[in-house]
């Protein structure tokens, strides 16, 4: 147990600092993660398709773009647990949902201070990840019709659909 005021003394490493692009502002170790334009975080994540080039199973995955995620496609937003990253799920869906799925694109959230996504400004609530999937989801311009979330996950998908309203379907799946 831990005792209050104590340093975290798990096996996880916090990402690295922030560091300043070209135009001032922050990126962490993601394509994609860091500040909006209204200078909200956005997740860095990965994109799960049925048509992807079956060789990239073999490579190491890499976080996606914004400019890769097709707004005509039915979009399922995949959220992790505490401890996880959205590289976690990419077996996952790749075999049982992309294979079965053709139609639709899963985006693999890295939650902030997850994954690629770096440590964003407090406060870190549940409201604020939910926020977060808010901000992903007008970056890339295409709001979730599904989400699933995993033990936190789950509870942040409840709270982007306690906010959001769901976007698209509002269907949420807890594992």
């Amino acid at each position: 147990r831990q005792r209050p005021g104590a340093a975290f003394q798990g096996g996880c490493q916090p990402p690295p600092p922030p560091t300043p692009t070209a135009g001032g502002a922050l990126m962490g170790r993601g394509l994609n993660s860091g500040p909006d334009s209204s200078g909200g975080f956005v997740p860095s994540f990965y994109l799960v398709t049925a048509d992807q080039d079956p060789s990239m199973a073999k490579k190491p995955p890499t976080p996606a773009t914004p400019a890769e995620v097709n707004s005509r496609k039915k979009t399922c937003y995949v959220l992790h647990g505490i401890f996880g990253g959205g590289k976690n799920w990419i077996p996952f869906v790749r075999t049982h949902l992309a294979a079965s799925l053709p139609d639709w694109q899963f985006v693999l959230v890295d939650m902030r201070g997850h994954g690629d996504s770096i440590a964003a400004e407090g406060p870190n609530t549940l409201a604020q990840c939910a926020s977060d999937i808010n901000r992903l989801a007008d970056t890339v311009g295409r709001p979730p019709d599904v989400i699933i979330g995993h033990s936190l996950g789950g509870k942040i998908a409840i709270e982007y659909l306690r906010q959001h309203g769901g976007g698209g379907g509002g269907i949420v799946y807890g594992l």
